[in-house]
């Protein structure tokens, strides 16, 4: 575990987080900046908690977007391995019918 220091809205943080896990924690601290950047540029308020509130929506509607494109993803691609299973799988029964015709 390392101490990192991050920049969030001009403010300093020190966060404690595993060494595999700093580039991840920087990443959060960029994405969190640059949507705080947006709200602040498209809506009247700058207070930091409705700020914060309306970052924390926004990213949970994404996850939560993310999340169920993933699900249909899995969907899909267990859908499509059935089908070539069961397309394998009649292959493999008409090829062993016709040998055992010889």
């Amino acid at each position: 575990m390392r101490r990192n220091t991050i920049q969030i809205s001009d403010k300093t943080y020190h966060v404690i987080c595993p060494e595999e896990k700093e580039s991840n924690l920087i990443d959060a601290a960029i994405l969190l900046n640059e949507k705080i950047s947006d709200i602040q540029n498209n809506h009247r308020t700058h207070r930091l908690e409705q700020i914060a509130i309306m970052v924390a929506l926004n990213l949970a509607n994404d996850l939560l977007i993310q999340n169920n494109q993933n699900k249909t993803n899995f969907t899909t691609t267990n859908k499509h391995l059935s089908q070539l299973h069961n397309k394998i799988e009649l292959i493999l029964t008409i090829k062993n019918t016709s040998s055992s015709c010889i």
